[in-house]
Formats: structure tokens, C-alpha cells, sequence
């Protein structure tokens, strides 16, 4: 999904049971959209055919 260098993925109930440790989303712009590929939010881009529009 994506240049991992520029992104990464938590899982909302990750955040709900606040087992992230805040330095990691502190003074971080925070996107929140679905990946689940049965939703079928994919776009093909020039750098990658199969990305989830929350990671464009």
C-alpha cells in the first residue's frame, strides 16, 4: 500500500483501546478511512496499481 518510508497504518481499535503510544501520532497529521479491500476504495495509480484512496 504505498511508499512505507511516507506512511504507515494503525488500526482504529488500536487507538480506541489506547495501546499506541502517543509519541507515535503526536504532532502528526492524522488520515482516517478504511482499507478493507471488500469495499472496493482502490485506485490505481503510476506508482502503485492497487492503492487505497485514504493512502492517496
Amino acid at each position: 500500500m504505498g511508499d512505507d518510508s511516507f506512511t504507515s497504518s494503525i488500526s482504529a481499535s488500536d487507538i480506541i483501546q489506547e495501546t499506541v503510544p502517543p509519541e507515535k501520532v503526536s504532532g502528526k497529521i492524522i488520515l482516517v478511512g478504511a482499507t478493507a479491500a471488500g469495499l472496493k476504495d482502490i485506485r490505481a495509480t503510476p506508482f502503485d496499481p492497487d492503492i487505497v484512496d485514504v493512502f492517496m
